[in-house]
């Protein structure tokens, strides 16, 4: 089956539903359908509704397959049906893109389980309404508030306090984080009413309050959702002071999805998403967040009034220094590098700086991979794996997924080459499995996802002389300690975790390829094609500082602070102003 690891493009694509709709059309009722029949035989809707009807359904595949159980301690979840729950914080109520705003309350009802109906009438009836999300996010950059605004302790009153032990089979702790294209998220939230120095995907204080004061109640279970579009930080989350027993990932669930969360905490749904990027303890590890920030074009030393502007937004920008070395590339690069004792890696812990890797997701049941083999043909690697329900009392999916190696040649560090430690190469979704039951799954990988693009020699795609490693692995992380097992590396050495150096394949390329990948499919040169472009042309003025820091091999990056003068750009483009 299609691997669904999160929500987002379906619902996305739903939000964009009237914009779509104009451009492909449909076909809203075949009574008042004009056209040649041929057209109206083609179509795959005879109606809207039925079109509408279709939609719901894939948004609840894709909700249901797409949630990430992250963590989940002794069993926590699934809770028994009958449960009597208590629900915190107030974006509970305001579920993103649902109009009707008590809609979890009543998702968690339709499940089977009791709501704590007094502190459900607290948030009803809170002042807090603002939900962590810019108010104009996606029309043209324009900033949002961004405020946070969970209801404080003080406001949870004695009478409140005492519901808790009528329903106190477990918390359930929402947290809700919006944010897309359009709105960068803010670094330091001081300007909305946060502290200081505090990005927006970190806990306010309020929200420290929340988990402490749950803690502290004595409920049997602590569950956390986190309803948010990115990573959030970790470290507050999962800090061992506040005693969180379940952490679930819930992105955007449009319109319908939100009915699978209710589902997947009462155990009819069975978790199999994973991961989509590296949640870290602190997102401020990775050295891209060194470039990002709410950086904005000058004029005559002052930023650019959007307001004055005839095409909206804001005049800002983001300066992209890191190469390839984002997410999980940086993250278990450096880590492989630590091991292996290469590269420019420093004192770094991998465990400590890492909550969850890039493709992590928990399931109520247990998978076991064997029998892993690779075939090579002339154009593709064919991979084959046995996958095991060995778990006794749940059915489920298990997400199989494929990461390569390219070797790292002196050819690569002597042309500016980047090779991270892993690359996601293939997926699989297993059929729903029940206890003990098999499944075994084929994964075809194309020769072309080996090469690699050398934009200062030879000017094309090449395929590094080497070898090349496969691994099957359940997260990013797995397939590098694999690889690393594959190597002769072992804890000795620092891993963290024993690989599995049987889930991997070696294929060994005996030269440097340079031609066969340099043409298109129609036989096209493929060849740099902005050699003479200058990526800081000398009209654009460093207005402040620059400084540097180290990637994860050693190199310098740029980071760039400040403004830059846009003088040149309005003179040869007055009507932006």
């Amino acid at each position: 089956g299609v691997v669904l690891f999160n929500t987002w493009a379906t619902n996305y694509a739903m939000s964009w539903d009237i914009v779509l709709t104009t451009y492909f059309g449909i076909i809203e009722d075949k009574k008042e359908e004009t056209a040649a029949p041929a057209v109206v035989e083609t179509e795959k809707y005879a109606t809207l509704e039925e079109l509408r009807e279709a939609e719901k359904e894939l948004a609840l595949e894709v909700a249901a397959e797409g949630m990430v159980l992250l963590k989940n301690d002794n069993s926590a979840l699934p809770l028994a049906k009958g449960s009597k729950v208590s629900v915190f914080g107030q974006t509970a109520q305001m579920w993103m893109t649902k109009e009707k705003d008590t809609v979890f309350l009543e998702v968690l009802q339709n499940a089977g389980f009791e709501i704590n109906g007094v502190l459900r009438k607290l948030y009803k009836q809170s002042k807090h309404t603002k939900w962590g999300t810019g108010a104009n996010l996606g029309n043209g950059g324009i900033p949002g508030t961004w405020a946070v605004d969970e209801v404080p302790q003080s406001e949870y009153t004695d009478a409140v306090k005492q519901t808790y032990a009528d329903y106190s089979d477990a918390a359930i702790i929402v947290l809700t984080r919006g944010g897309s294209e359009g709105g960068d998220l803010p670094r330091d939230m001081e300007r909305f009413n946060g502290n200081a120095g505090e990005g927006y995907l970190q806990l306010t204080q309020n929200e420290k309050d929340l988990l402490a004061a749950v803690h502290e109640a004595g409920f049997k279970k602590t569950i956390v959702i986190m309803h948010s579009t990115n990573a959030m930080d970790m470290s507050d989350i999962l800090d061992a002071a506040y005693g969180v027993d379940a952490v679930l990932w819930v992105s955007g669930t449009g319109e319908d999805g939100v009915e699978q969360v209710g589902k997947l905490l009462a155990g009819d749904i069975n978790p199999s998403g994973r991961t989509v990027n590296t949640f870290a303890y602190n997102n401020f590890s990775a050295p891209a967040m060194q470039n990002f920030g709410d950086f904005r074009f000058t004029k005559d030393g002052k930023v650019i009034d959007a307001v004055t502007t005839t095409v909206g937004g804001t005049y800002s920008y983001n300066v992209y220094s890191e190469g390839i070395y984002v997410g999980y590339r940086y993250y278990e690069t450096r880590y492989e590098d630590a091991v292996m004792g290469t590269g420019n890696a420093g004192d770094y812990n991998w465990s400590t700086t890492v909550a969850f890797p890039f493709g992590y997701g928990d399931s109520y049941t247990t998978f076991e991979y064997s029998d892993f083999n690779v075939t090579e043909s002339a154009d593709a690697f064919n991979v084959t794996l046995k996958v095991t329900n060995t778990g006794s009392t749940y059915s489920g999916k298990e997400t199989v997924q494929l990461y390569f190696q390219s070797p790292y040649t002196d050819y690569d560090k002597a042309n500016g080459i980047e090779k991270a430690s892993a690359e996601l190469c293939g997926f699989a979704k297993t059929d729903i499995l029940a206890p003990g039951a098999s499944e075994t799954v084929n994964i075809t990988v194309d020769k072309s996802e080996l090469r690699t693009y050398d934009a200062n020699n030879a000017k094309t795609y090449i395929v590094d002389a080497g070898d090349y490693y496969f691994t099957a692995a359940t997260d990013a992380h797995n397939a590098v300690n694999n690889i690393l097992a594959a190597k002769g590396y072992t804890m000795e050495n620092g891993m963290d975790a024993a690989g599995n150096a049987a889930m991997t394949f070696k294929y060994a390329q005996g030269t440097l390829d340079t031609k066969t990948y340099a043409v298109t499919a129609n036989g096209t040169a493929i060849v740099n094609q902005f050699d003479n472009a200058d990526l800081n042309p000398a009209e654009l003025k460093l207005m402040q500082t620059t400084r540097w820091v180290q990637d994860v091999r050693g190199r310098n990056l740029l980071i760039f602070v400040g403004q830059y003068e846009i003088d040149w750009a309005l003179d040869k483009n007055p009507g932006l102003m």
